[in-house]
């Protein structure tokens, strides 16, 4: 009988991982390049992928200062080109001096987005402004009816009624909201650090264009809280598989990994997909590990560690849902799984009122039947390449969107005008009919693209955390896929996985364009 090959099997396994990642995230990439993303009026994009109405970028609704950035960035890429002297003051300023300029400018953006959050913070409604109303204490009859069918989003209830101790203005929660975004920028620094040293200026200069382009500061919401607890699971598990740390250390890390996917848990429950490729990638770690004596007995005790953690760290966030006394729950009416799976095959595969209308103040039980019934009917309405269709319509309305569905959620803000000048100026970027909204959602769009296109071609790295990272975000596109999606917004709870995975394969995808096809050109050109 033929011996198993370990290391054979962890290769292929990898291949198979980045296949697949190349796959989602090659759709995704040609979904975000082809996006029409760009509406004056505050509906919905179109980034249907049948749909006959895709465009690139409407250039006629640039305006001038958007037009006016653009010119500056082809004239200095001329100029870098054909200008030998402007092409070394450039690489001394961002390459040789890119550790001090990569620091500095993500110091200026996160100054600007304190600016922007203490001069724009509207009142938000949807679930982010039920959450802040509930939580001031201005309770409506249909909210107990509402938390009782969504009761994951109580834990950020009892986070936010915390905050009301502190002030309850909108500026509160805001700011917190934005301290948490803060928290998730240290740590995804802190992590590519531990990982690669060498790549800490490029992980800053693409945090710096994220902090720019993310006015998503100003709504407080599970969508940013869940974030410094993804960058912290990202952080534990940087210590745990680095070598040359300290067993202590690793054994510290083995915690807040356990912590850190508990909380994430308690604000987003997809976060356990995090942990879910965490798994995999170490079991097939291990299938390739010497076990030796020492090596079983520090596995032993961090995973005690993690377990014991894991346990706590669930067992308190239960019982503080549990016994808040902020909103009174009925159990009986949680809405199942296969209600948000019902919910994602109609329409555009998200949010859909009419379903929820319908299956509210039923038994979860009487929602489960009804769902599954509706699954059955909406698969054999739509037939199996109808369905693929439809799949492949839901990946462009889950993933293009570079803006991460601003304005895409309907009317949710109240558009009152900043009182002073710079507010006004920066509220004109984001609110429905901002002047410069266009001009935001062309530039998201376009950092959206390069930040896809990095980790895309980037696939030489197949490394254990890389595979972690590709296996996270596969696995979140899969979940959207296959229950409520509809908008890019909720890929903003695995944005650490994006960021932290572009930083380690920046430099092997600028290899590819810079090196490695002008090589093979050459090959050709002598043949």
């Amino acid at each position: 009988m033929k011996k198993f090959n370990k290391e054979l099997f962890v290769k292929y396994i990898n291949r198979i991982i980045t296949a697949i990642f190349s796959f989602f995230v090659g759709l995704t990439f040609i979904f975000s390049i082809r996006a029409k993303n760009y509406i004056h009026n505050g509906t919905p994009p179109d980034t249907t992928l049948m749909s006959s109405k895709i465009s690139n970028f409407e250039f006629s609704k640039l305006t001038v200062s958007s037009l006016i950035l653009l010119l500056i960035v082809v004239i200095g890429t001329l100029l870098y080109i054909f200008n030998k002297s402007f092409k070394s003051k450039i690489k001394y300023i961002f390459v040789e001096k890119r550790l001090t300029t990569s620091t500095i400018l993500l110091i200026l953006a996160c100054i600007i987005q304190l600016v922007f959050v203490l001069n724009v913070h509207p009142f938000i409604n949807f679930d982010a402004g039920n959450l802040i109303t509930t939580a001031q204490g201005n309770m409506q009859s249909w909210m107990p009816g509402y938390y009782s069918q969504y009761p994951n989003i109580l834990f950020m209830l009892v986070i936010e009624k915390k905050l009301t101790g502190i002030g309850t203005s909108q500026l509160v929660y805001v700011l917190a909201n934005l301290g948490m975004l803060y928290l998730s920028v240290i740590l995804n620094v802190l992590c590519v650090y531990i990982l690669n040293k060498k790549k800490l200026p490029v992980v800053m200069y693409i945090q710096t264009c994220w902090l720019l382009l993310f006015p998503m500061s100003i709504v407080p919401y599970t969508d940013v809280y869940i974030l410094p607890f993804i960058s912290l699971a990202l952080v534990a598990y940087a210590l745990l598989t680095k070598k040359g740390i300290k067993f202590a250390t690793k054994f510290v890390a083995s915690g807040l990994l356990a912590f850190a996917i508990v909380e994430g848990y308690f604000f987003k429950p997809t976060a356990m997909i995090l942990f879910v490729a965490i798994i995999i990638v170490s079991l097939m770690s291990l299938l390739t590990h010497k076990w030796t004596k020492v090596f079983k007995e520090k596995l032993l005790v961090c995973g005690a560690l993690f377990v014991a953690i894991f346990g706590i760290s669930f067992g308190i966030d239960k019982a503080i849902v549990n016994e808040q006394q902020i909103v009174q729950i009925d159990k009986s009416v949680t809405a199942p799984p296969v209600h948000f799976m019902a919910m994602g095959m109609v329409g555009n595969g998200g949010y859909n009122r009419q379903d929820a209308e319908d299956f509210a103040g039923l038994s979860t039980q009487v929602q489960t039947e009804i769902a599954q019934k509706e699954i059955k009917h909406r698969l054999k309405d739509k037939g199996f390449w109808g369905y693929i269709k439809f799949l492949l319509n839901k990946q462009s309305n889950n993933t293009a969107d570079g803006t991460f569905g601003w304005l895409n959620e309907g009317y949710f803000m109240n558009e009152d005008t900043p009182r002073t000048k710079l507010g006004q100026f920066m509220s004109s970027y984001i609110y429905p009919d901002g002047k410069h909204l266009f001009d935001f959602k062309f530039l998201a769009q376009l950092c959206w693209v390069i930040l896809v296109g990095i980790v895309l071609f980037g696939f030489k790295d197949n490394k254990l955390y890389t595979q972690v990272l590709r296996l996270a975000i596969i696995g979140l596109m899969m979940f959207l896929l296959m229950f409520e999606g509809g908008r890019t917004r909720y890929l903003i709870q695995f944005l650490p996985c994006f960021i932290i995975l572009a930083s380690l394969c920046w430099h092997d995808t600028r290899r590819l364009f810079t090196y490695d096809l002008r090589q093979k050109f050459a090959k050709k050109n002598r043949s």
